[in-house]
């Protein structure tokens, strides 16, 4: 070990050094090879990781992306880490074409995404996922399954953010699949800063949709541990009826609603009354008035 807490020291001739200090955080595997498996530009950059490297046939993006962070950054795609929790993400492409499905691989590889390859929609929804955040690659024509046909599938057992890939696409194909809720419809050859920024939202989208989803559930519990009783007294406290109306309205005394009130306030977590109009609101809990014998 090296002066100052490094392994190492850093070349004379201003190359990349492999030094760790005292407080760097190791880098993954992945981003470890983009970083000393390939030799730096002049600048110092990193070198590009560009599908027309790849398949000759693809035309060069406007913007060229970098393996590395700072190149999503400067492509107008948010950082990692931002607005999700990136474990278990994954990013699935479903191609016919091998050589497709390996450049959009190295792509997103090398701006730090998870990938899945699958032959076919069948295989794809024969799998099991298991993922926390992810978002779905899929090629319009595919033979057996096609794109739209995989679409409709996946929407009636799951949820997931589908960006289309077509090399012939047509507008009633381009408006079947955005109403089946796709993210993006994009032509080959595919442009690398436009697919990278349709990846980040659709990712974006499935977490805020997953995170909704979650706070839902837990709310519907909290609601579900009420009382029948304490059900009936919670829309008419919505409508802003006072303890004695309440009571009136259930033929019970002003107390008994009283003691419900403080049981419904604590069962659904609410610090205050307007908290618990909120609530009550996401549920829809209905406010027309309701009558009963029981106590």
């Amino acid at each position: 070990m090296g002066m100052n807490g490094q392994y190492g020291r850093k070349p004379r001739d201003g190359s990349h050094s492999t030094a760790l200090r005292s407080g760097d955080t190791p880098k993954a595997c992945s981003e470890l090879y983009h970083i000393y498996g390939m030799p730096r530009c002049r600048d110092g950059r990193l070198p590009r990781t560009a599908l027309a490297d790849i398949i000759p046939d693809v035309k060069r993006p406007r913007i060229p992306v970098y393996a590395c962070a700072a190149s999503a950054k400067s492509a107008g795609v948010p950082p990692q880490g931002v607005f999700m929790d990136q474990a278990n993400e994954v990013v699935y492409i479903v191609d016919d074409e091998a050589n497709v499905r390996e450049a959009l691989s190295m792509l997103l590889r090398a701006n730090g995404k998870t990938v899945q390859l699958f032959t076919s929609g069948r295989e794809f929804l024969e799998c099991g996922r298991r993922d926390s955040c992810a978002c779905l690659i899929l090629d319009l024509k595919m033979p057996g399954l096609g794109g739209l046909e995989v679409q409709k599938l996946i929407s009636e057992k799951a949820s997931i953010p589908v960006i289309f890939l077509t090399g012939r696409g047509d507008i009633p194909s381009t408006v079947r699949a955005m109403k089946g809720g796709a993210v993006d419809f994009l032509t080959k050859p595919v442009d690398e800063e436009e697919l990278l920024g349709s990846v980040e939202r659709a990712l974006r989208q499935d977490w805020a949709s997953r995170k909704e989803a979650a706070e839902h559930a837990r709310l519907t519990a909290r609601y579900e541990s009420l009382t029948p009783r304490e059900r009936e007294v919670l829309p008419l406290l919505v409508r802003g009826l006072l303890n004695k109306q309440a009571a009136f309205e259930l033929g019970i005394t002003e107390y008994t609603v009283q003691i419900h009130r403080g049981h419904i306030m604590r069962k659904m977590e609410a610090d205050s009354f307007a908290t618990l109009v909120r609530l009550a609101g996401k549920l829809r809990i209905e406010t027309a008035g309701t009558s009963s014998g029981n106590t």
